[in-house]
């Protein structure tokens, strides 16, 4: 059975933004921009946004914003802002998805079924 996750479902929003943040920074690191959520935002956003057209500067950073507090600081993000961050994703998987890098645009049409295994500590 296929599992549709959605920003205006009644699911867990925590596990969502969780999916999210890990999705974007999959993205990143196969497009060569290695992140981590809250760590040199700054930076990524630069890079990010001189690498894919259609994202502004000052995307990225208010995105991770977002999802930091969200997740660190356990607060419900409102309707504009899972808006926001929906938003922020889509423009980031379309302009990687038109580009020419056939391994990440394999790894975006099956994201939902691929995820690497987290390695034991």
């Amino acid at each position: 059975s296929n599992i549709i996750i959605s920003f205006y479902g009644t699911g867990n929003l925590q596990a969502l933004l969780r999916v999210s943040m890990i999705s974007l920074l999959s993205i990143l690191l196969q497009i060569g921009i290695h992140a981590t959520l809250g760590w040199n935002t700054k930076e990524v956003d630069e890079r990010l946004s001189n690498r894919l057209e259609h994202v502004k500067p000052g995307e990225y950073k208010r995105a991770s914003e977002l999802i930091e507090r969200s997740v660190y600081g356990d607060i419900e993000l409102k309707p504009h802002e899972m808006r926001t961050l929906q938003v922020f994703l889509k423009k980031v998987r379309d302009s990687v998805r038109d580009g020419k890098n056939r391994k990440v645009k394999i790894m975006l049409r099956y994201e939902w079924i691929y995820r690497k295994p987290e390695k034991n500590r």
